[in-house]
């Protein structure tokens, strides 16, 4: 007979496998749809939606905790590193071959960043709880092709071919992903970071933290950076078009990308930060600091504004974190404000 945690465990992987195949499913037919509207051959199109399907599934893998636990029972730790960093350049290698696009500088330079946190967790753990010099290096490394105006790796590296339209043939997102999923799984699995909850859904529990704290911002932080001028007050109307733009923007921060920068900024540095300090304002502080300096290149650099605008929002990112030790709540706090600042700010 089976534990009740091994039972869990068993339905968190069932769980997960019927996640994966709804929205593997979703996303092939979304693509093929797309794919004939812009006029774009299955031949071409095939090897581009199954890298996107496989980077998918294994986006959603470290955000199911039953199924992440029951990987971790079936393979050593060098194996586990081992598959991490195949998984992480397997979609480069799904579509770049097939359509003539495999450079070998390209994949060299994307299996060094898929093997950084694998390797370093396994080759040199780190010896405590708190904020350790690998986990430094590991941030930093996989930090830097993500942010914006900092380098153009991804960019240069996931494109398709010459003939499609220059929005369509940007297929960074694949790296960008690929990143969260490598990084979240090396930190839990390899690192084993401990006390925080992370969930590609969240429960009701964070949704309603999130929702209490972006009030908080509402009343404390948005007066504050309206009066620093670092946002205007450009309210726009409400219509269907700006109303599925809205919810359009909602989905893409949610499960994209707050789901990264709040397991990075929250789940794990201020997280670590503070089992080292022993101070988890100051540690909150400065992983509101920390998310605040990523956004310096954004569009334009020095963006002062908007860095100062996201350390404010990074705080009440970091409340919602610290009361429910979820990165689903810091998750919907960070989402709000986004809307917030799409329909109210500019």
């Amino acid at each position: 007979m089976s534990s009740e945690p091994e039972g869990r465990d068993a339905g968190g992987l069932r769980a997960y496998i019927v996640t994966a195949v709804v929205l593997d499913t979703l996303l092939a037919a979304a693509g093929f749809i797309y794919g004939g509207q812009e006029g774009i051959s299955p031949a071409v199109s095939t090897p581009i939606i199954i890298a996107f399907l496989v980077q998918a599934a294994m986006l959603l893998l470290p955000g199911f905790p039953g199924a992440r636990k029951l990987v971790e029972q079936a393979f050593a730790p060098r194996t586990l590193a081992a598959l991490l960093v195949a998984g992480g350049i397997a979609p480069y290698l799904i579509f770049s071959i097939p359509l003539g696009l495999f450079s070998a500088k390209n994949f060299l330079g994307l299996f060094a960043l898929a093997s950084v946190a694998p390797a370093l967790f396994v080759l040199a753990p780190p010896k405590k709880r708190g904020l350790a010099w690998q986990d430094v290096v590991v941030i930093a490394l996989l930090a830097a092709p993500v942010i914006s105006g900092l380098t153009s790796f991804l960019i240069d590296a996931y494109r398709g071919p010459l003939d499609l339209p220059e929005d369509i043939r940007r297929l960074d997102v694949l790296g960008k992903l690929m990143v969260i999923s490598v990084g979240s799984m090396a930190f839990f699995s390899l690192r084993g970071i401990e006390d925080v909850d992370f969930r590609f859904f969240p429960s009701w529990k964070d949704l309603k933290t999130g929702a209490r704290h972006f009030l908080y911002y509402l009343a404390i932080g948005a007066p504050l950076s309206l009066a620093m001028g670092l946002v205007a007050w450009t309210p726009r109307a409400i219509d269907w078009e700006l109303a599925a733009d809205l919810a359009g923007t909602a989905l893409g921060i949610f499960f994209a990308t707050a789901l990264g920068e709040e397991l990075c900024f929250r789940g794990i540095l201020q997280n670590l930060l503070e089992k080292t300090l022993r101070k988890p304002l100051l540690a909150q502080a400065i992983g509101a600091a920390a998310f605040g300096a990523v956004h310096l290149t954004f569009r334009t650099f020095p963006n002062w504004e908007f860095t100062l605008a996201a350390m404010i929002a990074g705080w009440f990112y970091g409340n919602a974190f610290r009361e429910g030790r979820s990165v689903g709540a810091a998750r919907a706090t960070h989402t709000l404000v986004v809307l917030t600042w799409s329909f109210l700010f500019r």
